[in-house]
């Protein structure tokens, strides 16, 4: 005893069937899953032997219960349950007269296919990844999932459509990257962390298709919350000053604007203060021939929240005195070697807790000194810049009695540089000494 409905259709005889499973394979070969292929054989009956000839109102309610794809088919015989929870499509349906007159054959096939496990209502789907090494330190991920729905809806409008979309939702984020992949591409992506994640998707309800690409952005960086780029720029102007601008900007991630904000404005924070070190650094590798100042000279700081994106420049200089607009370079510095008391060390043999230390009651010469040299528009901007240094850090009023020891003073009138060194001896009662 068998049973057989398909939808709301009871086949009574239950027609003869034959089983077909073919394996689908892609084009390397492998296994995507199996076709299955129910032969139906069967013949419909008037007992009242009133058939003469083929009319198609004949097979009229079998016509109309084989009319739509994809309702449940349910096989039931005394061993148990044959086939259930499947959703087939009808093809090849055909009829014939038989020799007797109360007698019309009729053959069709149920074709569905058995996909792996969890792959939901689907006729056919695909799930791929690309992956891209990119040259800023980041690494795209492309994933699209498609699949075409069956219909599973025995009443009413099809739900091929959102048994797509239900089955393509279970397969979306990078927490499905296959294992072990990918193999020669930068491995930021281990963490399955990402700064980016952008979507797109369609669909047609005609035929029930639907897809999602998802196109994630990996990055290096604190927590792969932001990603930050920038570039520097080193140049030199006609008075020698070399200049360093550097540019950035720091890109927020997050699916919403608060997140991206949020997170462009964690990157700003954690790589401001290196924007100096970065900018000396280069500085340093092109050849700079001084040392870069960190005081900025401008500075320029522009944020989109919507975005996520803040965006900066910075310029520095090796112009020293950076304060000065008649002042291009100054190096300069002082030394004081203070006075100090003089003592005598008198050894005395025998004497077991050792000399006598007498104080001479007089003290040594103590010595400043300024010196430096000052690159000015002018020659007269750098004397008079260099006389300002001596007249405001030099030993005018060091000690009690003083007197200049050495006086150099060179001006260079071809490069506007002036170089000197100024030194005073002086005495008086800033001497000491220290006797442990």
């Amino acid at each position: 005893m068998a049973e057989m409905t398909y939808g709301n259709y009871s086949f009574d005889p239950v027609p003869l069937i034959s089983y077909q499973r073919e394996r689908v394979r892609d084009s390397d070969n492998n296994k995507l899953f199996d076709r299955i292929t129910l032969n139906c054989n069967g013949a419909i009956v008037d007992a009242g032997g009133t058939f003469g000839s083929i009319d198609k109102d004949n097979f009229a309610h079998l016509a109309s219960g084989l009319n739509e794809d994809y309702r449940e088919l349910v096989i039931v015989h005394d061993s148990g349950t044959f086939t259930s929870g499947v959703f087939p499509r009808v093809e090849g349906f055909s009829t014939e007269e038989s020799v007797w007159v109360n007698l019309l054959r009729y053959s069709f096939s149920f074709i569905y296919d058995d996909l792996p496990a969890g792959s939901g209502f689907v006729d056919l789907y695909s799930d791929s990844w690309d992956w891209a090494e990119e040259d800023d330190d980041t690494v795209t991920v492309s994933h699209t999932i498609q699949a075409k729905g069956i219909n599973t809806n025995p009443t009413g409008s099809s739900n091929s459509l959102t048994n797509a979309r239900d089955f393509v939702r279970t397969r979306q984020g990078v927490g499905r990257i296959p294992t072990g992949l990918p193999e020669r591409v930068y491995s930021l992506y281990n963490d399955k962390s990402y700064v980016e994640r952008l979507v797109s998707e369609a669909a047609n309800p005609s035929d029930g298709n639907y897809s999602v690409t998802e196109n994630f952005v990996f990055a290096s960086g604190l927590s792969n919350n932001y990603i930050h780029r920038n570039n520097v720029d080193l140049s030199k102007d006609i008075n020698g000053i070399y200049n360093v601008t550097i540019q950035g900007n720091i890109q927020g991630g997050g699916t919403t604007a608060f997140d991206r904000k949020n997170k462009a404005l964690e990157g700003w924070n954690a790589v401001k203060p290196d924007v100096f070190a970065t900018a000396s650094g280069v500085y340093n590798l092109l050849g700079g021939p001084r040392t870069l100042s960190s005081s900025i000279i401008s500075e320029s700081i522009s944020k989109n929240d919507n975005a996520g994106l803040i965006t900066y420049s910075r310029q520095y200089s090796d112009k020293l005195n950076i304060n000065s607009d008649s002042i291009i370079d100054a190096d300069w510095g002082v030394s004081d070697n203070k006075p100090l008391r003089q003592y005598a060390t008198i050894e005395v043999p025998g004497k077991i807790d050792g000399p006598v230390i007498q104080d001479l009651a007089t003290t040594t010469q103590g010595t400043f000194n300024v010196s430096g040299s000052v690159v000015g528009v002018t020659i007269e901007d750098a004397i008079s810049y260099a006389q300002d240094i001596i007249n405001q850090y030099g030993g005018q009023s060091k000690g009690t009695t003083r007197r200049i020891t050495e006086n150099k003073f060179d001006p260079n009138y071809q490069s506007n540089t002036v170089s000197f060194s100024i030194t005073w001896t002086y005495s008086g009662d800033e001497a000491n000494s220290t006797v442990g």
